[in-house]
């Protein structure tokens, strides 16, 4: 009987009160919302929103305001009137749905950014730190960890595509580390130029250029990699997640940390070349290794 109070009493819910305190953007626009919640834990790890509209679902970021309010942030634009903010808790190893807030309840309060607030919450956007971003990994270790192990069984080859994504890979980690092109590498540690492992075998990749001769970027410091690179891919005719990752991989000290969301405001951004650009033309699988990063 004392088992059974505890475990009805875990399984209680840990947030009391959820509720949308100020909606700041309009149908058609990125998501921008401050959420009440009063919790028992401050841990907002426990915690996912998830913005659910016709065909779609983006798991929001999260940016803590103050011990009773979130702000939360998306990079898909919301255009379904009938969106709905879904508020789940993992408790007892699984994920347990909290509530269903629509978004555009006319009871929903509204307060639509100015420039300027929307500039900070564009830098917000870019400076969230990666453990805000990851509070689904309770949920999916398990069946990441299966799908890593599928992978390796199935993979028998390498293809050139991935053979060119490692090498674009192993290029930015030399050049973060602060290593010249001419550096001798550290032992068991191979260069872009060398060699890339597959299973049971070695193969050999030539070095790939990762820009493009003379061309830079229009970037005026205050602008998120979403918005410059959504220019660049309307220019290239290209799908807007694989040109923020190639983007990315040509200029990687223009990002603190390394950290594909903290764009450097004084950055100087080099066009990616179209090789490397092409390397990431899988949308689906691009975006993946977006929210993945």
């Amino acid at each position: 009987m004392l088992v059974l109070m505890l475990l009805t009493s875990v399984a209680r819910a840990e947030t009391a009160h959820v509720s949308i305190n100020q909606r700041m953007f309009e149908l058609g626009h990125l998501p921008m919302l401050k959420v009440n919640v009063v919790a028992d834990s401050e841990d907002m790890t426990r915690l996912e929103f998830i913005v659910r509209q016709r065909g779609a679902a983006e798991k929001l970021m999260v940016q803590p305001i103050n011990r009773y309010m979130v702000l939360l942030l998306g990079i898909d634009e919301v255009n379904d009137k009938q969106a709905e903010l879904l508020v789940r808790e993992y408790r007892i190893n699984r994920w347990h749905e909290l509530k269903r807030l629509p978004l555009f309840d006319t009871s929903v309060p509204v307060a639509l950014r100015s420039n300027r607030a929307r500039v900070f919450g564009e830098q917000m956007l870019s400076e969230l730190p990666q453990a805000g971003v990851s509070t689904q990994a309770l949920e999916n270790k398990a069946i990441e960890n299966k799908t890593i192990e599928t992978k390796a069984v199935q993979t028998t080859a390498v293809s050139s595509k991935v053979v060119q994504s490692s090498a674009v890979q192993a290029q930015r980690v030399q050049e973060v580390a602060g290593q010249g092109d001419g550096e001798p590498q550290s032992p068991g540690m191979p260069s872009a130029s060398q060699t890339v492992a597959a299973p049971g075998s070695l193969v050999k990749v030539p070095p790939i250029e990762t820009r493009e001769p003379g061309c830079m970027l229009d970037f005026d410091g205050t602008e998120t990699l979403w918005r410059v690179a959504s220019r660049y891919a309307e220019s290239r005719h290209t799908h807007v997640y694989g040109a923020m990752l190639a983007i990315f991989d040509a200029n990687p000290k223009a990002f603190s940390r390394g950290d594909i969301r903290r764009l450097r405001s004084d950055a100087k951004l080099h066009c990616p070349s179209s090789r490397l650009l092409q390397s990431y033309g899988d949308k689906t699988a691009a975006k993946e290794k977006f929210e993945q990063m």
